[in-house]
């Protein structure tokens, strides 16, 4: 391994420059620099997979290029390092690292960027929700570790932009998939074309990629709508509730000529948009949610790995909504039959009042209660109050994802009323995943981020586009001093008025490790 230390702004533009004009690199290269890099490592033969099996696949063929020719991995470190033993197990001057093709290209066939040189200062308004922790292997029994989303560029002929987000999404899930495995996987769809060298993937084959990794594909197809529809289809809704549960989304973009594929890994959050409130009041526009109004006003760019461009790029929501996205495409896993939308849609009507009105049965219970001579906690009877009021204007804000139950029912053990139903969530049956709809308004959502409470959804529930069925899909909803619960195998519905304080509280976070709806 060759050590390049105490670099400064001109021997990084040398180093940069060995791997020709690529903006990828130069953001790379910008990131690590910006995190304070000054020690690049270069092994001249790292252990990795990608060009292994692209120069199986074609490279060995090809005249000009050198069949042994090995990639470059390419180390960063904040900090000088002198020599190889100063670096130690888990070190956290470690940035990741970057692999080069030892093509005429010099592209880039995997990369690991910890998020930290991404996510600096703005940890509360930039959401990096697909990451986990990888390990790296490092001379001589060493082990780094990085906190990354997997990158890498395509290399023009076995590996286009599909297989590269494909690659790097069965990465993040920790499946020994290549970008030629997918190539192969698209060929068993004939097109008359010749899969090496490849035009790319067509939806149908970007979907038999997704399933060889054994989740279920879920493809939204935005160009079969005509323009009359397309202000109506708010792609960016689709792609925040998958991205926000810790799923990466595939989406194609129209790119002129063609579409590009990109990797959804993350969002920011805008605590004072404009837009969400005017949107309505001035110009009286439908809401988001038609009856609500959907988280995503408030999330106003899409973190995106692109193959051209770079990792950790920021994306305009409403450019995919109103100009670039035609095709959304979800590694979901398995055993999901309800999807997020849907769970959304229910949890709008039935908080809405013009269908039924769930604070007037809300209201008769509470009032029966009082006839006892049992008595709420005033804090709780203000914000019930809060609620209600926003239940019958209208006026909530609604945000869906798909969460682990267990990881759920920890959360709720924070909650300051969870001695009143803490025996209730312990009995309470639920399936290994639920799809949770979180309760705020505009006042409490968009500055603090706060929400009242929340709906349980089955995510198994059998779709039979009807109400009854998506009725028997709510497992759970709380609102301030009152809990409802459903034992979807019984058919038994309770309610509970929770006597202590029951108050608004900050909206859940993605869990800290891995995707929180990862099957393993």
């Amino acid at each position: 391994m060759n050590i390049h230390t105490n670099l400064d702004h001109r021997k990084f533009a040398e180093l940069r420059a060995t791997i020709g004009d690529s903006i990828a690199a130069a953001r790379i290269f910008s990131l690590v620099e910006e995190a304070g890099c000054e020690t690049v490592v270069v092994d001249k033969a790292p252990d990795e997979g990608e060009y292994t099996a692209e120069r199986e696949a074609f490279f060995k063929n090809v005249f000009s290029i050198d069949n042994e020719a090995q990639p470059e991995r390419w180390h960063f470190f904040s900090g000088a390092i002198q020599a190889l033993v100063d670096i130690s197990d888990r070190d956290e001057r470690y940035l990741g690292y970057c692999d080069i093709r030892p093509t005429s290209g010099r592209s880039i066939s995997g990369a690991l960027i910890d998020c930290r040189v991404f996510v600096k200062t703005n940890r509360d308004y930039l959401f990096l929700t697909c990451q986990r922790t990888f390990d790296v292997p490092f001379g001589d029994g060493c082990v780094l570790q990085v906190r990354a989303f997997p990158y890498m560029q395509q290399d023009g002929t076995v590996v286009r932009c599909a297989q590269a987000a494909l690659a790097s999404i069965a990465r993040f899930y920790d499946l020994q998939l290549n970008g030629p495995d997918f190539t192969k996987v698209g060929a068993r769809i004939a097109t008359g074309a010749r899969a090496i060298p490849s035009r790319g993937l067509d939806a149908r084959q970007i979907g038999l990629g997704i399933a060889e990794m054994e989740r279920e594909p879920v493809v939204y197809d935005y160009s079969l709508l005509g323009p009359e529809h397309k202000e109506f289809a708010h792609c960016e809704q689709i792609i925040y509730r998958y991205v926000a549960s810790g799923i990466p989304v595939l989406i194609g973009i129209d790119a002129g000529s063609e579409l590009h594929a990109l990797v959804v890994i993350g969002h920011t959050f805008t605590p004072d948009s404009w837009l969400a409130h005017t949107r309505t009041s001035y110009y009286n526009r439908p809401k988001t949610g038609w009856t609500y109004h959907c988280s995503t006003n408030w999330v106003e760019r899409f973190v995106v790995q692109d193959d051209n461009l770079g990792p950790y790029m920021l994306a305009p929501s409403d450019f995919f909504q109103y100009f670039a996205c035609r095709l959304v495409l979800v590694p979901l896993p398995r055993g999901i039959f309800l999807l997020p939308e849907e769970a959304e849609s229910f949890a709008g009507d039935f908080l809405c009042p013009g269908m039924h009105n769930i604070c007037d049965t809300l209201d008769g219970f509470l009032g029966r209660h009082e006839q006892d001579g049992k008595t709420q906690n005033e804090d709780t009877k203000f914000w019930y109050g809060q609620f209600r009021d926003h239940v019958n204007r209208g006026d909530l804000v609604l945000r869906t994802r798909l969460r682990q139950s267990c990881e759920w029912k920890k959360d709720t053990a924070g909650y300051e009323a969870y001695q009143d139903f803490e025996t209730i969530i312990e009995r309470l049956p639920l399936p290994e995943q639920v799809l949770v709809v979180e309760i705020s308004w505009p006042n409490i959502f968009t500055h603090a981020r706060m929400c009242c409470g929340e709906i349980l959804i089955d995510p198994t529930c059998p779709i039979a586009n009807s109400v009854p069925t998506l009725q028997q899909a709510w497992l759970w909803m709380h609102v301030p001093g009152v809990v409802l619960h459903r034992d979807a195998r019984a058919g038994k519905i309770d309610i509970s008025v929770l006597e202590g304080r029951d108050t608004v509280r900050k909206h859940h976070r993605i869990a800290k490790e891995s995707a929180p709806c990862d099957p393993r």
